[in-house]
């Protein structure tokens, strides 16, 4: 999902190690260890010697990191921000998000958990700009395993996920009060299920296909469901405290001849709402 724009850091460069234009306002790099001390500024020409530092890196197209270095590449904490806005504040490791970190696309999203090269992986909350939320796991940028969805409307799915889908074991609570509990395939009530009121009163209790309930499958008694899993909740992320970014070497920006680089991928649309 966001490789392209990591790569359009990596193979692409215009690099200041100083000079009156400075870095980015928005970086605020989370603050290391208090154990840890201060490392150096990042000094060279060459981004590929810059070790165990802290350094300002532009690329041509206009991205901007911020953060630590070791052996040439972005392993620490940092910053990155696009021109568009998109930007991203956490952990990275040989040029990739990796660890805990918050990622905001402009006018979309904000993804704020874990990731694990350069995808959402892990736990996390991803919240888009029209109100909708999920909270739980996540495998290569999909929803996948135990989580929590919240449509603006107020419905809300608690329960498994599989490839971006609701499929599994879930409870489903519609605006009303309504409520499913049951089986779900491909983000439809699929298998056994029992549909309640708002006063928790069982109104259809049996089989479902395809969101539609099958009347020969009717049972007077609900059958014994797994209770539907608790939300999950993503571990606290460090706040990023203000901090000032990088401070550039007391010297003249030095240009690196840039290589070609590939397009900027936009990330601005939503995914699909499960």
């Amino acid at each position: 999902m966001f490789a392209a724009r990591l790569s359009s850091l990596v193979l692409s460069a215009v690099v200041l190690i100083a000079g009156g234009s400075g870095p980015v306002a928005f970086a605020q790099v989370p603050a290391p260890d208090a154990a840890k001390k201060a490392l150096p500024t990042c000094k060279g020409a060459s981004r590929a010697s810059w070790n165990n530092c802290a350094g300002t890196y532009t690329a041509s197209d206009g991205a901007v990191y911020v953060g630590e270095f070791r052996g040439g590449k972005y392993n620490g904490k940092g910053s990155a921000t696009w021109p568009n806005g998109d930007r991203y504040v956490g952990e990275f490791l040989n040029d990739q998000f990796h660890g805990q970190g918050v990622y905001t696309a402009e006018k979309s999203f904000v993804y704020v958990g874990e990731f694990r090269e350069g995808k959402f992986n892990g736990i996390g909350t991803y919240t888009s700009s029209s109100g909708m939320k999920y909270v739980g796991e996540w495998r290569d940028d999909e929803k996948d395993g135990q989580g929590t969805y919240t449509w603006p409307s107020g419905r809300v799915y608690i329960g498994q996920f599989r490839q971006d889908e609701r499929d599994g074991q879930g409870s489903e609570t519609m605006p009303d009060g309504t409520k499913y509990v049951g089986e779900f395939r491909e983000s439809k009530r699929w298998g056994a299920g029992t549909l309640y009121d708002g006063s928790g009163k069982p109104i259809q209790s049996g089989m479902w296909r395809e969101d539609r309930f099958d009347p020969s499958s009717a049972t007077s008694t609900p059958p014994m469901l797994a209770t539907a899993p608790a939300p999950v909740s993503p571990p606290p992320v460090a706040t990023t405290p203000s901090a000032s970014p990088v401070a550039p070497a007391a010297s003249e920006p030095v240009a690196v001849a840039a290589t070609s680089a590939p397009s900027t991928v936009n990330v601005t649309s939503e995914p699909t709402v499960a």
